[in-house]
Order: structure tokens, then C-alpha cells, then sequence
């Protein structure tokens, strides 16, 4: 008999435990869950964080190569001013080129490359319309740099300021 009561005292006993087991198993399973959230939101912390030094590193990246940026542009409108008037002698032609060269040999050493280049196809990318945008066309070309653009390490930084027109007949012929 005595056998019999220990038996249904110890499968009480047994019970209250599985009791505290799933009781403190859902606890646990809570804690859990309330860990999971906040290490999400930690981990966007994290990358808002990250994303904010990169902007902060590029920053301070873009002032360092400013007085590159500007020797660039400033060189780019004398050279315009000397080209764009008549009868230039050929001799002044060949010396700016040999300049824009070393220049862009330069630049290209500090991760930088200039757009200026017209007669090219318009790349919204890399330019950006000033002057004669037409209101309707889909075959669009460059026609004057106003202003040059800068790629530094990939990423256009500034965007070439241009004048845009119309491929005429004749170019749209030799590109098919």
C-alpha cells in the first residue's frame, strides 16, 4: 500500500515539473523572441551607422581631391576660350592637347576622370541639359560642354553641364 502512495505522490511531483518545464519553455521561448528584436534592430543600427561613415569618408575623400576638380575645370574653360576662337594657330591646338593629356594622366592617378567630351551619344548619367533641350527626340547628342563632369573612383560626382541637340541623318547612318 505504502508502495502505492508514493507512487501517486511522486507522479504529482512529476507533473508540477513538467508543468514548470513548459511553463519556463514558453518564458524561454519569449526571451528569445524579445532577443531576435532587438538584435534586428541593432543590426540596422549597424548598417545605418556604416552607411553614414561611408558618406563621411567619400566627404572628406571629395575635399581632398578639390583642388584637383578645380585646376581641371579652370584649365578646361581657358582651354575652350583659346580654341573656340577663329583662325587658332595649330601649334597652340597641339600644346592645349598636350597639357589636357598630362592633366588627365594626373587625374586618372588620383582616381578621376573628366568628362568633356562633345559629339557623344546624351547620357543622362553623365550629363546634364542646359541648353537646347528639344522637346521631343529620342536620339540626342551633345553638341557643347559648358561645363565638365567628374567620375571619381566610378561614381559621377558632378555631371557635365551640356548642350544637347539632334543626331542629324548623316551620323545616324554611319552608327547603323
Amino acid at each position: 500500500m505504502w508502495s502505492r502512495i508514493i507512487k501517486v505522490f511522486r507522479r504529482k511531483a512529476s507533473s508540477e515539473k513538467e508543468e514548470q518545464r513548459s511553463i519556463s519553455n514558453e518564458d524561454l521561448l519569449e526571451e528569445v523572441e524579445a532577443i531576435k528584436k532587438i538584435l534586428r534592430k541593432q543590426n540596422l543600427m549597424i548598417e545605418v551607422f556604416k552607411k553614414e561613415t561611408f558618406e563621411r569618408l567619400e566627404r572628406h575623400e571629395i575635399v581632398k581631391i578639390q583642388p584637383f576638380l578645380d585646376l581641371a575645370e579652370n584649365f578646361f574653360h581657358l582651354s575652350s576660350f583659346f580654341t573656340e576662337r577663329e583662325n587658332v594657330p595649330e601649334r597652340e591646338e597641339e600644346a592645349i592637347e598636350i597639357v589636357w593629356q598630362k592633366l588627365e594622366t594626373l587625374l586618372s592617378s588620383a582616381g578621376i576622370k573628366i568628362i568633356r567630351c562633345s559629339g557623344a551619344a546624351f547620357d543622362p548619367a553623365l550629363y546634364q541639359a542646359v541648353e537646347g533641350i528639344p522637346k521631343k527626340c529620342d536620339d540626342l547628342v551633345v553638341t557643347k560642354i559648358l561645363q565638365p563632369g567628374f567620375i571619381y573612383q566610378g561614381k559621377v560626382i558632378t555631371h557635365a553641364k551640356v548642350s544637347i541637340g539632334e543626331r542629324e541623318n548623316s551620323e545616324r547612318v554611319n552608327e547603323e
